[in-house]
Parts: structure tokens; sequence; C-alpha cells
């Protein structure tokens, strides 16, 4: 009986992580240890960021509002980790964060990838959209 109720607890809860697109195929830790903060705040704090194959970029709002983190091009292949971010149309990936919460994703291939952030605001149209780029290469520059 107590072996049935914690399989029933376990379909439950993978039933809703995958529901709510937090269910995914890639490991919960980097492969190089690294993490790296994009902060959301009146701005995306860096916009830009170079970091190595394998570090973990992790976008953390800082607002009172949700904000939409979402890559345009496909890039699914192109991840070594992925947490909270989910399909977006047929190619790109997406990530709405709540308020002090964050998603991440971690590269396993060097590139530029562009993305954006769009945030709720007091201006014509009610939002914001801030263009960010991560850089990512072969092994980390100094400072990077």
């Amino acid at each position: 009986m107590i072996v049935a109720r914690k399989w029933m607890r376990t379909v439950t809860l993978l039933t809703l992580l995958t529901l709510t697109g937090c269910a995914t195929p890639f490991p919960n830790s980097t492969r190089t240890g690294r993490i790296h903060d994009v902060n959301i705040e009146h701005d995306v704090i860096p916009a830009e960021l170079t970091v190595a194959i394998g570090d973990e970029i992790r976008w953390v709002n800082h607002r009172v509002g949700r904000v939409s983190v979402y890559f345009l091009d496909d890039i699914q292949k192109r991840l070594s980790c992925e947490r909270g971010f989910r399909s977006w149309w047929t190619a790109g990936r997406f990530s709405p964060i709540s308020p002090y919460q964050g998603a991440s994703l971690c590269f396993s291939t060097a590139g530029v990838y562009k993305y954006n952030v769009r945030m709720e605001a007091n201006v014509p149209g009610g939002e914001i959209i801030q263009p960010g780029i991560i850089r990512v290469v072969e092994t980390p520059r100094s400072g990077a």
C-alpha cells in the first residue's frame, strides 16, 4: 500500500511537470559548474554575455511582474541543460519567469545566440522588449 502511494505520487508529479513544461531530458547540473546570472530589472544586465560551452546561464527576474525570455532560433539541439524553458512554436525556446524566480540554459555548441526579454511596463503598448546576446566560446575568456 505504501509503495503504491509513492508510485502514484511519482506518476502525478511527473505528469504535472510534463504539463507545466518543467520536465526535460537534460541533466540538472552544468557540465563546467560555472553559473552566470542575467538579471532582469529595469534593463537586462548584462545585455551581452560571453560564456564557455557547458556554462549555465541563469535569467533571474527581479521585477514585481512576470517576464518572458525567448529565443526565436532553433536552439534545442544545441543545449546540454535546461530549466524552466519549453518549446516556442516549432523552433525556439521560451520561459515565462515569475517575480523573483529564474530559468536557465547550458549550451553545448559554440556560437552567438540572440534572445529577447518581454517585460510589462507603463508605456504605450504595455510592454518593453529588450534584446540580449549570449556568446558561447570553446574556452572561457579571462574576465568572462
